[in-house]
């Protein structure tokens, strides 16, 4: 839908966030799927204003046919949410013969515009390794990935998906050229000597547009110091696309899962053989995704690496689905009590209802808890928009899909959908 006017709304105690695409009740958040946000969020726009349901529904689906019991269900389903029984609607009144009025006083905010700036895209490459042994190539690729994924939490930039970038990791392919395909304005790359504990990272951003470095540092540390060395590299990114950064946008960038560096290194290891194509190369991101469990029993990303192992397993008949399906439920449910934020979590959670248990509501609620707390994830979008057209809603799906189409090139998901995979029931954890 459009963006124009205000962007925060307020009745009684709802706020509706135009730009969040939220709605919250008394501080909480409600959820709603994308059409019924839609709907609400156009009676609300045109508060006090009667609106024939024909016009309605051409905004709220533009691109489809429906008929009017769409209209008349999302109805519905605000007025439930509202607390409304039959003949008392003191939010959405029927006018007979025409269609629906907003009648609740409405309080409207603006919300600062981002600036053009908000528009910086960027590719993050694995970083490329110089050490003597070639069996730190992990932890090049490793240390490429939490910088796109630490970048990718600001709402400022568009990163780049990490199959897409590194794809180019071993071609002798010119910025400009990465930059035309990805469809990015800068590149960050880089290199990695490694000596036992000893580090020498070299890091630096090009604008694609003349090839220009925009930053570039040299950091000689221990292995210790390698998260300091990731939030000082993110910051400076930062600051060379002169992008403003707030107190609690900082907070969510330099974000760290684990301070243990044996954790993180086996998990690094993890997500590598993770990616591998050779089952005998994917069965060993197991291992290490449980010896970074062992090293650090509170590192969330490393239950995250488990579940995403066993679902991904269980879909591709790795092994067999009543063992591998409540091993990664196991492991999705240790990674959400120990912090449920993560989108990808509760993608995965959405995977594991819908295929395993066939719990349609809960697979839905999962989903939609995932595009909440994470709106730029494609492969979360992509995998909803199957998942509404296997339970037959249809026009929701389609939007998903439309969705999920833009963002796919920009994400910042830890799962991401390999092209070479094609999907099937089953197959919900794609990487």
């Amino acid at each position: 839908m459009d963006d124009p006017g205000p962007h925060i709304y307020e009745f009684d105690d709802f706020r509706l966030d135009a730009r969040a695409r939220l709605l919250l009740k008394g501080g909480e958040p409600v959820r709603l799927t994308p059409r019924v946000f839609d709907t609400l969020l156009y009676l609300v726009r045109n508060h006090g204003k009667v609106l024939q349901k024909d016009e309605l529904m051409a905004k709220i689906w533009p691109d489809a046919a429906v008929e009017e019991n769409n209209l008349n269900q999302n109805i519905s389903t605000l007025r439930r949410i509202f607390g409304e029984s039959r003949g008392e609607n003191r939010y959405i009144v029927t006018v007979p013969g025409h269609g629906y009025r907003f009648a609740a006083e409405v309080r409207e905010h603006r919300t600062k515009v981002p600036s053009k700036q908000s528009q910086q895209t960027i590719a993050v490459l694995p970083f490329v390794n110089i050490s003597a042994d070639p069996e730190n190539a992990y932890f090049c690729e490793g240390l490429a990935e939490e910088l796109l994924n630490a970048l990718a939490r600001f709402d400022g930039i568009k990163v780049a998906a990490r199959t897409s970038a590194f794809a180019f990791g071993e071609k002798n392919k010119s910025v400009n050229e990465v930059a035309a395909t990805l469809g990015v304005k800068s590149i960050l790359e880089g290199s990695v000597r490694r000596s036992g504990n000893r580090l020498r990272i070299t890091a630096q951003l090009v604008n694609a547009a003349d090839g220009y470095q925009l930053w570039s540092e040299r950091y000689d540390r221990e292995m210790r110091d390698i998260f300091d060395v990731q939030d000082e590299i993110t910051l400076s990114v930062i600051d060379a696309l002169k992008l403003q950064l707030l107190g609690k946008e900082k907070a969510a960038l330099l974000k760290r899962y684990t301070d243990n560096t044996e954790a993180y290194n086996l998990y690094l290891k993890g997500r590598y053989f993770w990616f591998k194509s050779a089952p005998q190369e994917f069965r060993k991101s197991r291992d290490y995704f449980q010896r970074a469990v062992d090293a650090d029993p509170a590192y969330t990303l490393s239950y995250f690496g488990l579940a995403s192992f066993y679902g991904f397993a269980s879909s591709w008949g790795m092994m067999p689905p009543q063992e591998g399906w409540p091993r990664m439920e196991a492991a999705t449910m240790k990674a959400l009590a120990l912090d449920d934020t993560l989108a990808e979590v509760h993608h995965g959670l959405a995977a594991l209802k819908w295929v395993y248990y066939r719990d349609w509501s809960a697979a839905d609620q999962a989903f939609q808890r995932a595009i909440e707390l994470n709106p730029q994830v494609g492969a979360i979008h992509s995998h909803y928009s199957i998942f509404l057209s296997v339970i037959g809603k249809l026009d929701e799906a389609i939007a998903e899909g439309r969705q999920a189409l833009q963002l796919i090139r920009f994400q910042s998901a830890f799962i991401e959908i390999k092209p070479v995979v094609s999907f099937t029931p089953g197959a919900t954890m794609m990487r």
